[in-house]
Formats: structure tokens, C-alpha cells, sequence
């Protein structure tokens, strides 16, 4: 039996031999090169649970709702590139690195339980430990490479979508800009004045209002409100279709903000001038000469309403009602006159108070951002005509006179004007003599001629108005004379005064437009 001891020693020997030269390395790398590929296999399981699932530390998508406290946010969900997917990206790595730890930590736990624990069969089992050991081993090695480098692969995956998605952002943006400064577009709110960057808009969902719907955190090309209604981002995607809301007041621009050039024409001059009756008289007349046709289009309900009513009043020669104290909104519309260039036309007329209390003419700030003006010159106010005037005619005439000399008028407008920044060496000033209809039978209207320079001159020498005159001509790129009758046919028709005025206003007087205010040649 002595002989079975080598015998036994010689085979173990050999098995040794057999597992660790000719069998181990095929089977360490099987084992190696299979247990690493779990691992990136596993990778995957731990990135589509993650992906697929809500749970505490990845809930289901919810919208962002402004409060005080986030007073920066909007009310929709944020795009997931500019939020869920880091969070993901985090989860993912996080949890990946755990399973994997978990995994090898599990098997090695079973090679040594299988292999190496029970006394009795360890000499049997130990060599297929340490081939698993050094399969666990090179397995985690070469599997962690593979995990690093998929991990890294997503983490760049990220990080190329995420700067695709920033760049296409500042794209989108500069191109909505490019074409806004090529169209010359500007947005000005009608109700507070304020130059407005990017109106706010309101969801045609649930009515929210959704401050600034440019190309961010919450959407590139389309953001989704807390309702889950899609909102176009830029004005060339869109989103002129929606309400447009000033951000500073909140109250509603006019239909299609964005849309067409805009156009600034305020209307200053004393109480009782004449300003609001021709303000209306040069409505009806951009409606009816300027643009007939389908190319004049009310900006709001608001101007339609108000239109309609001073259509009535200007028609039948009533007198209009005082212009309210409060700060004006402006009569809105879209135009296309003849030589084209869609625009939208703001007229804002405000009462003859505040232009004599500075510091109620300094809360008109849309004084600042037009680009021409418009003063009404009501003659009955100058003493050089009234006087001239017969006392039946004074009697006649006393209830339309205004109540403060123009001169003064023009003065506080030009010195607060200046102070809000407007540089009137850039601005061009019409002046309107008011109320031609009433004043064209008497003998103190009686300038030469109807032109420009023929009213300059009679204000001049006739009417005394020599310092008004040089100085309108001094602080203003250019200065236009007009006389002007704010009355209309009873087919509603506005004189051709009015129209005349108009085509100048906008830039697109017909050459040698004559007016035939005051029925004179």
C-alpha cells in the first residue's frame, strides 16, 4: 500500500500541473475577459433602470412653478439636457459603481465559501480558487478599464449633446436678433412706455404667463408649460401667434408683437389744442389713404373700439372728450403703405396737463423712443391772431381756444425730452396748425400760401412767433409746417390736410403732396 502514496502524490502533482499550466490560462481569460463583459453589460442594466424608472432620487419630470423664492424660474419643465441629464449622468455612475463593487465583492465571497471554507475538500478545491481569484482579478481589471471607458464615453455623450444644445441655443438667438435688427424691429409697450428686449407670453393653455420664452434651460425650439402645452421659443418659430405681455406691467401688447417695424408718433400740445381730434382724424387717415385696403390692420381691440367711437365724433364735428389725466395708451396699428415695409404705428395722445407740470410729462416715456413728433399749434392762442380777430369772431371762436401760450409748451417738452435722453438733432418735428375749419373765413388766417416755409414765415412775421420758430428749427433734424382741418366728409373722409400730414408722419409723402386745408391756394 506504500507505493499508492507517491502514486497519489504523482497524480496530485500532475493535476496541479494540468490546471495551473494547461487548463488555468484559458480558463483565467474566459473568466476574465466573460466576468468584465458582465461589467459593462451591467453598465447597461444600471443606465436603462435608471433611465427607466422614478424613483426618490430620479422623480418623474415635474413643472418648475415660480414663487417668491424663485422668482427666476418658469412656469414649465426644464429641458432634459439642462437639468435631468446631469442628474442621470450622476445616478448612473454612482449606482453603476456600487453594483459593480457589490458584484465582485458577492463573487469573491463565493469563491472563498466554494473553494477555501471547508477543510476536507480544500486540497481538491483551492487551485480552482485561485484560477477564479485570478479570473475575479484580471476581470475587474480589465472590466473597469471597459466600464471606465463606457462611463466615459457617456459622460462625453453628455457633454456633446449639452454643448450642441447651448450652441444651438446662442444660434437660435442670434439669428432671431439678426433678423429683428435687419426688419428694424422694436418693441415698445403702449400701456408703460418701456423699450421691451423680448415681450413675455402667455400660454394659450392655462393663461400663464411665461416671462421669457427664448431658447434655454426649459426648450430649445419649444418649451412645455406646466399644462403641458407646447410654446414656440422665438418670434421666427412662432410665438407672435400668442398673447405677448409687456414684462414690465404685464398688461397686453398689440396682436403679433414682433412682427412689423414699429413706429412711435406722439401727439403733445396745450389743452384744448386740438390734439386728440386730429389724433383721430390721422387714424381714419392712415386707415383710409395711407394703406386702403387690406393693408391697415387694428394692433388690438382696444384701438378698433376707440377707433370706431372718435370716427363718429370726428364725422359729425362734435367736440371730442378731454383726454384723460392718466397715462395714455396709444392707438395701434399695422400699416403697409404703398412703397411697402409692414410697420406698426403707436399714436399716443396725452392731455394738455401734463405738459405743463414737468414732473407729469417726465412719466411719458415713449417721448424717448420716437422718432418723430408731432405739435399741435392751436393760433388762438396767440395773441398776435386773437387780437386781430373781429369780437364776433372772438365770441365764436372763445369756447375752442386752448389754454396755454405754445411757445410754453414747447419749451417744457424740449427741456424734459432732452433729459430722457432723446437727441432731437435726430428727430423730425411736425407742427400742426390746429383747427383750420374754424379759423380759414377769418381775416387773421391769412399766410401767404399753404406751404412749409409760407406758415413759417406767417407765424413769423405775422403772428409774432419768431423765437418759437428758430427754435423748433434749431433743436430738430427737420421741421415741417402744416396746416391741418381734423374733419371728415359724411362718407368719412378726412380733409387732405390730414392725409398729407400722415404720409409725411410716416416717411412716405407723395413728391409735391399739396394740402388744401383751408380751402386757399
Amino acid at each position: 500500500m506504500c507505493f499508492l502514496i507517491p502514486l497519489a502524490v504523482v497524480a496530485y502533482v500532475a493535476g496541479l500541473f494540468v490546471v495551473f499550466v494547461l487548463a488555468g490560462p484559458p480558463l483565467i481569460v474566459l473568466g476574465a475577459v466573460g466576468f468584465g463583459l458582465f461589467l459593462v453589460v451591467g453598465y447597461g442594466w444600471v443606465l436603462a433602470d435608471v433611465l427607466g424608472r422614478s424613483t426618490p432620487r430620479r422623480p418623474a419630470a415635474v413643472p418648475v412653478v415660480p414663487s417668491a423664492a424663485t422668482a427666476t424660474q418658469e412656469p414649465a419643465y426644464r429641458h432634459y439636457l439642462f437639468g435631468q441629464a446631469l442628474v442621470d449622468l450622476w445616478q448612473v455612475l454612482r449606482t453603476a459603481a456600487g453594483q459593480c463593487r457589490q458584484w465582485v465583492l458577492t463573487l469573491a465571497r463565493g469563491i472563498n465559501r466554494s473553494c477555501f471554507s471547508d477543510a476536507t475538500h480544500t486540497w481538491f478545491t483551492w487551485p480552482f480558487g485561485v484560477l477564479a481569484w485570478a479570473a475575479l482579478v484580471f476581470g475587474t481589471a480589465g472590466g473597469a478599464l471597459l466600464v471606465g471607458l463606457v462611463a466615459g464615453l457617456h459622460v462625453l455623450l453628455v457633454g456633446v449633446l449639452l454643448g450642441i444644445g447651448l450652441t444651438l441655443i446662442q444660434l437660435l438667438r442670434l439669428a432671431d436678433t439678426a433678423v429683428l435688427r435687419v426688419r428694424r424691429i422694436r418693441v415698445t409697450c403702449p400701456h408703460c412706455y418701456v423699450p421691451i428686449g423680448y415681450p413675455s407670453y402667455r400660454c394659450p393653455g392655462c393663461s400663464t404667463v411665461h416671462k421669457d420664452v427664448r431658447p434655454g434651460r426649459y426648450g430649445v425650439v419649444a418649451r412645455v408649460c406646466q399644462c403641458r402645452t407646447r410654446i414656440p421659443t422665438l418670434i421666427v418659430l412662432g410665438s407672435h401667434r400668442l398673447d405677448a405681455v409687456c414684462p414690465s406691467c404685464r398688461k397686453l401688447l398689440a396682436d403679433n408683437t414682433g412682427t412689423a417695424s414699429e413706429v412711435v408718433l406722439p401727439v403733445f400740445g396745450a389743452t384744448a389744442a386740438g390734439k386728440t381730434r386730429l389724433m383721430l382724424a390721422l387714424v381714419m387717415a392712415l386707415a383710409q389713404q395711407i394703406a386702403p385696403g387690406d393693408g391697415v390692420q387694428f394692433a388690438d381691440a382696444d384701438t378698433r373700439r376707440r377707433y370706431d367711437e372718435g370716427k363718429a365724433v370726428v364725422g359729425s364735428g362734435r367736440a371730442t372728450r378731454a383726454t384723460l389725466t392718466a397715462l395714455p395708451k396709444a392707438y395701434s396699428l399695422y400699416l403697409k403703405p404703398p412703397g411697402g415695409g409692414r410697420r406698426l404705428v403707436h399714436l399716443f395722445d396725452s392731455a394738455g396737463e401734463r405738459f405743463v407740470a414737468s414732473e407729469q410729462l417726465q412719466e411719458l416715456q415713449f417721448l424717448r423712443v420716437a422718432g418723430a413728433l408731432l405739435f399741435v399749434l392751436d393760433p388762438l392762442t396767440v395773441p398776435a391772431f386773437w387780437d386781430r380777430l373781429s369780437a364776433a369772431e372772438q365770441a365764436r371762436l372763445r369756447g375752442e381756444r386752448a389754454t396755454v401760450a405754445p411757445d410754453f409748451i414747447f419749451a417744457q417738452v424740449l427741456e424734459n425730452v432732452r433729459g430722457m435722453g432723446l437727441r432731437t438733432n435726430r428727430v423730425r418735428l411736425g407742427v400742426a396748425i390746429s383747427k383750420v375749419d374754424l379759423i380759414r373765413d377769418t381775416a387773421a388766417f391769412d399766410p401767404p400760401g399753404l406751404t412749409s416755409d409760407h406758415l413759417a414765415g406767417w407765424l413769423t412775421d405775422r403772428l409774432e412767433q419768431g423765437n418759437l420758430v428758430r427754435g423748433l428749427r434749431h433743436h430738430f433734424a427737420e421741421v415741417r409746417f402744416f396746416p391741418t382741418a381734423a374733419v371728415a366728409t359724411a362718407s368719412g373722409q378726412v380733409d387732405a390736410s390730414v392725409i398729407t400730414l400722415a404720409e409725411w408722419l410716416l416717411g412716405s409723402r407723395r413728391p409735391n403732396a399739396v394740402s388744401t386745408a383751408g380751402g386757399r391756394p
